[in-house]
């Protein structure tokens, strides 16, 4: 028995509408799909595939389509028709979940129900009852609607939300509750969020009135309470970066100066610290500031350091330096009563690739600190990054000769070709053998460091020591091992000449004992030799140098 359809029935007579009843019912109706215009295609195989277009199935205006013969002759096939019944199935399955959907009940409250449900009066209602019992709900009310309202000061608008969750100090011993430093920081969380999407859409003044209010509370909040969570921490990070952001935007001609006019104002607030250089307002601004600008800041600054604690002065220097360029009497004179900022604020400098500034300051203090390691050591970085070689070479000789520091014979091994460390090593050979004052320890400690036992050798002769010997004698004996007796016996006979007694004898004990946990007796054998010669008349002390 044939399924009936009233639609099927009346378009079609019933030997095309069994005939396609059948294609459909053996799923010869294959690839069904309907297409942006709403044209439902599908393929019917009848001993070869027909491709079907039907528009407006079931309706007055419903137009069909399909490449057999008997379309094109009669404008009505069986392929048509089981088109027709595939579309007719996919309609009543579609209605049977739409019904199954509207029946089926919600298993459980929730705010999308409720939504759809609530009539807008209702809802606008519920609200203002709501806001007159919760304080908190409010202020997130206004967070999160206060971009639609305009007043005529949008930047106290905002301003006036955060005031409502901590207010400025009065007292003198400032309190705040933890609940409510974790409300604000989850406002200003979503005040940046805000800021952000503004930014996205171009929107930069209402994005430049939520930063100004919420970046002076934040600071605010973090210098008064003295605050450095995590939280606080990370929400200061955004909005510098959101700074940064602006700052590098090509801002209308207006909101660019009221920014920097914002900034410029902002770092003379008591209660902004200079804390950070390369996080602190100045560090991103003072690129973008006219000639003009930047010198109308150098008398702030200046005053900030009578104003701000010594912690934060070599920060305020640094900034004052990159401004000036210039190693003035000020600064002179600042440094001459502050000595211990100079090298903290000169790192600040070279670490922002001011390093022409750094380097006067650097020069001109080490005409006065000649010894002054540090600055050494920081020129030295400084003529390594201007491939300075000559100023270089001077300066790590002398620091080499000063200090004795194997660094600085490694830096010049590392930094010259070895054709030029030769050179150098040859001229610091030559000022040791022709300075005497260069200390006895600093001298051997090259020879030793260049493997030069001859030259070790030379200068132990020319100025014997016996304590700088034994550090050395093993070094010199697997050299020449005839060479080094020879050069105790020059250092002991004027040791021996003017000690007599005891400590003679202990340390003739002491080096001999060094002699024999080292395998050097034929030194003991040697010495035990001149002194017979020489010192017949102290046989204590012969004694202890037999073998």
């Amino acid at each position: 028995m044939s399924i009936r359809t009233t639609h099927i029935e009346f378009l079609y007579d019933e030997k095309l509408e069994l005939e396609g009843q059948q294609l459909w019912k053996e799923g010869q109706v294959r690839n069904l799909n309907r297409n942006e215009d709403g044209i439902y295609i599908a393929f019917v195989h009848d001993g070869q595939d027909y491709e079907v277009e039907v528009h407006a199935p079931f309706k007055k205006k419903q137009k069909v389509s399909c490449e057999c013969e008997d379309f094109k002759s009669k404008s009505a096939c069986k392929h048509i028709v089981a088109a027709l019944f595939a579309i007719q199935d996919v309609l009543h399955e579609k209605k049977k979940k739409k019904v199954s959907k509207t029946e089926q009940k919600a298993t459980s409250l929730n705010i999308n129900h409720l939504v759809k449900e609530i009539q807008p009066y209702e809802l606008k209602e519920f609200i203002k009852a709501y806001a007159r019992v919760d304080k908190r709900f409010v202020i997130h009310l206004k967070a999160a609607f206060a971009h639609k309202v305009d007043l005529e000061d949008n930047i106290d608008k905002y301003r006036s939300i955060l005031d409502a969750i901590v207010r400025p100090v009065t007292g003198k011993t400032p309190q705040v509750a933890a609940s409510d430093i974790k409300f604000l920081s989850r406002i200003l969380g979503e005040f940046a969020d805000q800021i952000n999407d503004h930014i996205a859409l171009g929107h930069y003044r209402d994005g430049l009135n939520i930063f100004i209010a919420c970046f002076s509370k934040l600071e605010y909040v973090h210098s008064k309470f003295n605050l450095s969570n995590e939280e606080i921490v990370q929400l200061r990070q955004s909005y510098y970066n959101i700074l940064t952001y602006f700052l590098e935007t090509k801002l209308p001609t207006e909101l660019k100066r009221e920014l920097q006019a914002f900034l410029i104002e902002f770092i003379q607030r008591s209660y902004y610290p200079f804390d950070s250089y390369q996080q602190n307002i100045l560090f991103p601004l003072l690129p973008k500031l006219s000639s003009a600008d930047k010198q109308a800041l150098k008398p702030i600054l200046l005053a900030l350091l009578t104003t701000h604690p010594i912690s934060e002065h070599a920060i305020i220097m640094a900034f004052y330096l990159k401004i000036t360029k210039k190693y003035t009497s000020e600064v002179l004179e600042y440094f001459e009563e502050n000595p211990l900022q100079l090298m903290e604020v000169v790192n600040l400098l070279i670490t922002d690739q001011e390093n022409k500034i750094a380097k006067e300051i650097l020069e001109k203090t080490y005409k006065s600190r000649p010894n002054d390691k540090d600055v050494m050591n920081r020129l030295l970085y400084l003529y390594i990054q201007e491939k300075n070689q000559e100023a270089f070479i001077a300066l790590a000789k002398k620091a080499y000769l000063s200090k004795g520091e194997n660094r600085y014979l490694e830096l010049l091994k590392k930094e010259l070709e070895e054709d030029s460390y030769e050179k150098v090593i040859l001229e610091i050979e030559a000022y040791i053998h022709a300075h005497p004052i260069v200390a006895n320890h600093i001298a051997l400690n090259f020879f030793y460091f260049e493997n030069n036992w001859a030259g070790m050798v030379i200068y132990l002769e020319k100025h014997p020591n016996i304590e700088l010997l034994q550090k050395y004698d093993v070094f010199i004996f697997s050299q020449d091992q005839d060479i080094v007796a020879e050069l105790y016996t020059k250092a002991l006979d004027l040791y021996f000449s003017t000690q007599l007694g005891d400590t003679a004898h202990i340390l003739a004990e002491k080096l001999t004992s060094h002699w024999r946990s080292n395998g050097m007796q034929k030194i003991i054998k040697k010495i035990h030799q001149s002194l017979m010669d020489t010192y017949q008349h102290r046989p204590e002390l012969i004694k202890i140098f037999q073998t």
